[in-house]
């Protein structure tokens, strides 16, 4: 239904600079990663920008805490799968699979 049409590089890059320049949200540190990607997504649909793209996928990143940045760096050099359209929800899945893996070890302990 809808063509993908290609812009020239200098309007790419003031919709990118625009798309920055947004405030974008950051993840609490007490925030599970799932409730934050829905965040992200309604912000995203605002922004008009689809999830399945690097400009996405980048923000989403940037907004994390410190902790999940290092996870999520961690995750794409290890994987050698290239990035595709599903890779911020393999990224959330694996992120709470992190969360829920420390909150269980760590809760045991105590």
């Amino acid at each position: 239904m809808f063509k993908k049409m290609s812009i020239c590089e200098k309007c790419f890059d003031r919709r990118i600079r625009e798309i920055a320049s947004l405030p974008w949200p950051d993840q609490d540190s007490s925030m599970p990663v799932k409730k934050y990607f829905e965040l992200f997504k309604v912000c995203c649909v605002i922004a008009g920008i689809p999830l399945d793209t690097g400009i996405a996928s980048d923000l989403f990143v940037r907004g994390l805490t410190t902790e999940n940045k290092k996870e999520a760096t961690e995750m794409c050099n290890s994987s050698s799968r290239p990035v595709d359209g599903n890779y911020l929800t393999d990224l959330v899945c694996y992120l709470s699979s992190v969360e829920d893996f420390k909150r269980t070890v760590f809760e045991q302990k105590k």
